[in-house]
């Protein structure tokens, strides 16, 4: 076109130039003519007017004459001339002139510059091809324009897509940018399972009114949408990557939850299309958008431009699940090391609290044997002064029995924790073992109450009495310990606490419940109370509840304790009776 306009403007010009060097001829040719025809008649003139007789004054007022008229004759000759070369030159050269203005407008990018030129010759039809090229050049750079709008709306999509560390953020912005930034109404978006189908997890719009009207219509044929990818009417190209175009969003939905219900959804979706859109992961396709339009038409361009943005939006998912994995395995990577340094240092724990145990044991065993038999020996001597002292120095005999059985019982625990607990079962009440314990700690349990609850359907069961014995001597002592305040005188007759057993059969168990009214075990030590060589009185080994626990679970019971809700602690023994 524009090549043609300019052929077509050559053309005039080179017209246009012939006919003023024509009329400049013809202005030449007349001037010439008409001054050798003043030469001419001049001279012809005067030679007939003298072969006449007449004077040369008359003669030359006769050449005058003649002369003035011939140049008057001249001078409109020109005029005229004149006058038709100006026609002629603003006929051709204003609209000449015109063009010229609008070309160097339109140049300037002014392209609503109009050009009103109605001659019907040659610069008519140029000026009309003029104007073709003005409209086809701001077409273009309309076109231009709106391509790098959606250019710089791409980019800005990308560069949020690909800043998102997200997968859930990030198919939030993909849904986002399709209604918000590219304009379409409703988007249906599903996620193919391991097994190849498609599930439906959400529908997204802007108007949620809308959204919700639809949900509820589908909640019921929902599971009619979860269909082997093969087999769902609108996929024939997903695993190609290919964006699928439906004519009617109801052709759809109609096939899935009938004519009657899919024209209701037409008609509040107010779509017209819609577009099948696979979003690929790693060159598979994982996610499928439904896209509804109101949209006369999908073209090219729109599939051009869904193409790049699921491109981008690959990009960035790929990324983001990328991100999330190596983040998931440095998680399990660093909790998988600090168990392993978790499982290495209680073993070296284990192992320095065993070689502790062992140095510890050995020692024991030594200090047992050694204590041993003067402890027997004191005992025996006690035996037979009694007989023979007044009855006056018998407390101090009795101060010194209590003291021998004391140190016996450390013995006995030191030896039970270097040896282990051996059992000689034999028939016995439970209830009985607690009385006898009680006995033998009558001095010590004479500043506390004791309150006893047993239960007449106690079976006697087989256990070993003296370690049982031992086991409820240790809980009593504990408590007695409890309740006792350090460096607090208590008179004669004043009672320090209280301590409560209980005996009943719970579930084919023997239970026994020993409470307190002291401070309760502090939480931080509670955990730690039966381990060996762990205590927080001064007195003692830190072995008795040890043993305890090593006692009840070679009967293969269980004792638990814990604190009272209105202070105390609670010892609980649990003793299984045989079938």
């Amino acid at each position: 076109m524009f090549n043609l306009s300019y052929t077509k403007s050559f053309m005039i010009k080179q017209k246009f130039t012939i006919e003023v060097k024509i009329i400049f001829l013809i202005l030449t040719t007349v001037t010439v003519v008409i001054s050798l025809l003043i030469l001419f008649f001049t001279t012809k003139e005067k030679e007939l007017l003298i072969t006449l007789g007449i004077s040369p004054k008359e003669i030359e007022l006769f050449i005058n004459r003649v002369s003035q008229e011939l140049i008057l004759f001249l001078g409109i000759t020109i005029l005229v001339l004149l006058i038709i070369l100006s026609i002629l030159v603003k006929k051709i050269l204003s609209p000449i002139f015109k063009l010229s203005l609008a070309t160097r407008t339109v140049a300037s990018g002014n392209l609503d510059y109009p050009i009103e030129l109605k001659t019907q010759d040659e610069i008519g039809e140029i000026a009309k091809d003029f104007t073709v090229i003005e409209r086809s050049l701001k077409a273009t750079i309309r076109d231009l324009r709106e391509r790098n709008k959606e250019i710089e709306l791409l980019s800005k999509i990308t560069t949020k897509m690909t800043t998102r560390l997200n997968s859930q953020e990030i198919i939030g912005l993909i849904i986002e940018d399709l209604t918000t930034e590219l304009g379409y109404d409703y988007i249906l978006v599903s996620k193919l399972s391991e097994d190849g189908e498609y599930s439906q997890d959400h529908i997204f719009s802007g108007d949620t009114q809308m959204k919700q009207a639809i949900e509820d219509i589908l909640e019921e044929k929902i599971e009619n949408i979860k269909a082997p990818v093969s087999k769902l009417p609108f996929l024939p190209d997903v695993s190609s990557g290919k964006i699928v175009i439906k004519e009617r969003l109801a052709d759809f939905i109609g096939e899935v939850i009938g004519e009657s219900q899919s024209d209701a959804i037409q008609l509040m979706l107010g779509a017209k299309n819609f577009v099948d859109v696979p979003l690929h992961i790693k060159e598979k396709p994982t996610y499928l958008l439904l896209i509804a339009t109101s949209k006369e038409t999908i073209t090219k361009h729109d599939k051009d431009i869904l193409h790049t943005f699921m491109r981008a939006a690959s990009i960035g998912l790929e990324n983001a699940l990328l991100y999330e994995e190596k983040t998931r395995w440095a998680d399990e990577l660093e909790k998988k090391v600090e168990e392993r340094t978790k499982e290495l240092e209680e073993m070296t724990a284990k192992i320095a609290h065993q070689e502790k145990m062992v140095a510890l044991g050995t020692m024991a065993s030594r200090m047992s044997h050694e204590l041993k038999n003067p402890l027997a020996i004191i005992r025996s001597n006690v035996y037979f002064l009694k007989k023979k002292v007044p009855m006056e120095l018998m407390k101090y005999l009795d101060m010194i029995g209590r003291a021998e059985e004391r140190s016996n019982i450390v013995v006995e625990e030191t030896m039970g924790f270097v040896k282990g607990v051996s059992l000689k079962k034999e028939l016995a009440n439970i209830n009985d073992c607690i009385e006898e314990a009680l006995r033998s700690l009558s001095h010590e349990l004479k500043k506390v109450e004791v309150e006893k609850e047993f239960s007449e359907d106690i079976p006697s069961v087989l256990i070993d009495v003296h370690w049982i014995h031992n086991l409820f001597t240790n809980i009593f002592i504990n408590a007695v310990q409890a309740m006792e305040e350090e460096g607090v005188f208590h008179p004669e007759g004043e009672l320090i606490g209280k301590i409560t057993i209980k005996s009943c059969v719970v579930n084919s168990n023997i239970e026994v419940s020993i409470s307190d009214t002291g401070k309760g075990v502090p939480q931080d030590i509670k955990d730690r109370i039966f381990d060996p060589f762990f205590g927080t009185k001064i007195r003692g080994t830190g072995l008795g509840l040890s043993i305890s626990r090593e006692i009840i679970e070679k009967h293969k019971g269980s004792i638990n304790v814990f604190n009272n809700e209105s202070g105390g602690a609670t010892f609980t023994v649990v003793i299984p009776i045989p079938e």
